[in-house]
């Protein structure tokens, strides 16, 4: 709890809390925060832009094919 603070609060030395942890409890961390700051960059920030509309949304799918791309006329 006193890690989470320290971070979201950017006081210095919040690492000192973790720094005897488990190399998977680490890893745990650092993969969580990099889901939090990739998070933004994703379709599913659509999720808190429009909640309403995401949940009832159809399953779209975007499928191209080679032969349409290169410019043929079928």
């Amino acid at each position: 709890m006193y890690w989470a603070q320290g971070i979201f609060t950017f006081r210095a030395g919040a690492a000192d809390y973790v720094a005897d942890a488990h190399w998977i409890f680490k890893a745990h961390l650092t993969l969580g925060l990099t889901i939090l700051l990739v998070f933004p960059f994703t379709r599913l920030v659509h999720m808190l832009s429009a909640p309403i509309w995401y949940l009832n949304r159809r399953g779209w799918q975007i499928v191209r094919s080679k032969r349409l791309a290169a410019g043929s006329s079928k």
